[in-house]
């Protein structure tokens, strides 16, 4: 209980400590950093890209926007639609009800 009050005649040795940083494998990681090295490595540099090629690749990612903002607004309008409807539908109801 009152062990640290008691003198020592002998000096024990101090903790060592090692300077062991633990790796963690993450494979997920791996995974994308393998497929992003095989992209790059399947790209041409942009010194190989001609001009066409260029603005071609500009045209299909504004397509690619453009068609998922469709989608984007006609799924806005089918739950307007879906609103109205059913709201006209209630009302329906509650008239013939009363």
């Amino acid at each position: 209980m009152f062990g640290f009050l008691v003198p020592r005649f002998a000096k024990l040795p101090k903790n060592r400590k090692f300077n062991y940083q633990p790796v963690y494998y993450d494979p997920v990681k791996d995974e994308i950093k393998r497929r992003l090295a095989e992209k790059r490595s399947l790209e041409p540099s942009d010194e190989e890209i001609s001009h066409l090629e260029r603005k071609e690749r500009i045209k299909q990612s504004f397509q690619k926007h453009r068609s998922a903002e469709r989608s984007y607004n006609v799924n806005k309008n089918s739950g307007i639609r879906f609103v109205v409807i059913l709201g006209l539908l209630l009302f329906i109801v509650w008239y013939l009800y009363n």
